[in-house]
């Protein structure tokens, strides 16, 4: 009986110990983005005008959109790569990283080459054609073509808590949020690239945040290696299956900030959105 409550009683200091090592770099991690998420609307709203804000606000589903491989594969695969470093099968959980890495740069790679023929139809859509149009295509347009550098920053951020760096996850966001309010002033204060330079600033805060990478990519005590990206179709199927919350979640926000866009301009115009 004294064995079993020493046992427990280990046990539960080990738990307790992961839940305060993971529970405040996620916290860092969520805050970070709300905080700049807010701060960047302040900054665009002060320095451009309410017009400019507005804009960027109808194009925050596109945004949304492009996220979806980054966060697709990310959290699926990273589950799935720490469910298998579980049963100890580390090659196979470096495959799963590293073909889901590959797919997400692969898919901004795609979203980047669209970019020059799908962003004015998209801006039109998002728009409703109205006089916002041309200011919702240039943010559209950044952010297709840094598609590449948010697909990735978002996949390894999942894989870095899930392989025992959550610090890692929260210092990119906090490192990515923080470069992309620097040059979000300097970009909308003094330069002449309007709304594209908030976009630009943040992609440049994403590509930025990779420094973290470097001490991750060397270090020793990394579990999840790169490998070959072939998959079995069990794999495959799980990587899906588990990341199909994030998927919807992602779709439907995108579909819903759409749908109320176009209430809003249906409705009350372009000052309508404004407010």
């Amino acid at each position: 009986t004294g064995d079993i409550i020493m046992e427990h009683v280990r046990n539960h200091q080990l738990i307790d110990i992961k839940i305060r090592q993971y529970l405040l770099p996620a916290v860092m991690m969520k805050l970070a983005l709300q905080l700049g998420n807010i701060v960047d609307t302040i900054l665009v709203g002060n320095l451009l005008g309410t017009t400019a804000m507005s804009a960027v606000s109808l194009s925050i589903p596109m945004l949304y959109f492009i996220q979806i491989p980054g966060y697709f594969l990310g959290n699926g695969g990273a589950i799935v790569a720490g469910i298998l470093l579980g049963k100890r099968r580390k090659e196979e959980a470096g495959k799963v990283f590293t073909a889901t890495l590959l797919l997400t740069v692969l898919c901004g790679i795609v979203f980047l080459a669209a970019a020059f023929f799908v962003t004015d139809p998209i801006a039109h859509l998002l728009s409703g054609g109205g006089e916002l149009e041309p200011m919702v295509a240039q943010y559209v347009f950044v952010c297709l073509a840094g598609s590449p550098i948010l697909g990735a920053g978002l996949l390894l951020a999942s894989y870095f808590a899930n392989d025992s760096h959550p610090q890692l996850a929260s210092a990119y966001f906090i490192i990515s949020n923080a470069v992309n309010l620097a040059f979000d002033y300097l970009f909308l204060k003094y330069t002449p690239l309007g709304v594209a330079g908030a976009a630009l600033s943040t992609m440049t805060g994403f590509l930025v945040g990779f420094v973290v990478v470097i001490p991750y990519i060397r270090s020793k005590k990394r579990m999840i290696t790169f490998a070959s990206p072939k998959l079995t179709g069990e794999l495959k199927k799980n990587v899906a299956k588990t990341g199909m919350p994030f998927f919807t979640y992602l779709l439907a926000t995108m579909v819903k900030g759409l749908l109320m866009n176009s209430i809003v301009l249906a409705l009350l115009g372009e000052m309508g959105m404004v407010v």
